[in-house]
C-alpha cells in the first residue's frame, strides 16, 4: 500500500520485459476522504520511462478501492522504470491511496496460424505479426522432454526463422508456440 499526495512520485525498476511484448499494469486506487473542505480529488499518471501510459482523475467521492489498468508495449529489453506521478491538476490538498499493483503480459487472443513450407529438403516456420513476443520451440526426440528455442517475433520482424533439413525416414518434429519469449 502506498499513497501519492500532491505531486509526489512512487517508482519501481522493472527487469526482464520482452522487447515488443504487450503488458498490462493493474492497480487498485481510492481517494482520501478530504475533511479540509471542498477538493476535486487527486489526479495522477502512470508512466513508463517518463512517458504517460495512463492518466487518472476519479472524483473525490471515489473513496472505495477500484481497479484501474494501463497497457504498454515494451520498447526494449533491459531495465525500465514504472512510476505513479501525482499531477494534482485540481490543486489543493489531495491524496490517492494505491494498492495491489500487478504486471502481466498480454498475449494475443487471436488463434495463432503457423505457416510452413518445404523446399529442397528444408522447412521454414513463420507465425503472424500479431504474436509479438511469442517464441517457437522445437523438439526432435519425443523421448527427450527438452524443447529448444528456435525463434522469436519482435514487432513485425522475426529474430530467427527456423530452417532445418528434413531427414529421410520416420522421424517426427514437434513445435510449441509460447508466450512470452524468455530467450
Amino acid at each position: 500500500m502506498a499513497f501519492i499526495q500532491g505531486t509526489g512520485i512512487i517508482s519501481q525498476s522493472l527487469m526482464g520485459l520482452v522487447s515488443g511484448a504487450v503488458y498490462q499494469v493493474t492497480f487498485s486506487a481510492a481517494q482520501r476522504n478530504n475533511i479540509y473542505g471542498q477538493q476535486a480529488g487527486q489526479t495522477w499518471q502512470l508512466q513508463l520511462d517518463g512517458t504517460a501510459i495512463g492518466t487518472y482523475a476519479p472524483a473525490e467521492s471515489a473513496q472505495s478501492y477500484v481497479d484501474y489498468t494501463a497497457t504498454f508495449t515494451a520498447s526494449s529489453s533491459g531495465s525500465h522504470t514504472l512510476a505513479f506521478v501525482g499531477t494534482n491538476t485540481h490543486g489543493g490538498d489531495n491524496t490517492i491511496f494505491l494498492d495491489n499493483v500487478r504486471l502481466a503480459p498480454l498475449p494475443s487472443l487471436v488463434q495463432p496460424r503457423l505457416a510452413w513450407q518445404v523446399a529442397d529438403g528444408q522447412f521454414q516456420i513463420l507465425w503472424p505479426p500479431d504474436h509479438t513476443g511469442w517464441s517457437l520451440l522445437v523438439q526432435t526426440n519425443p523421448l527427450n522432454s527438452d524443447w529448444a528455442p528456435i525463434g522469436c517475433r519482435a514487432g513485425s520482424a522475426l529474430t530467427n526463422q527456423f530452417v532445418s533439413p528434413i531427414s529421410r525416414g520416420n522421424g517426427s518434429v514437434f513445435f510449441r508456440l509460447t508466450y512470452p519469449y524468455n530467450g
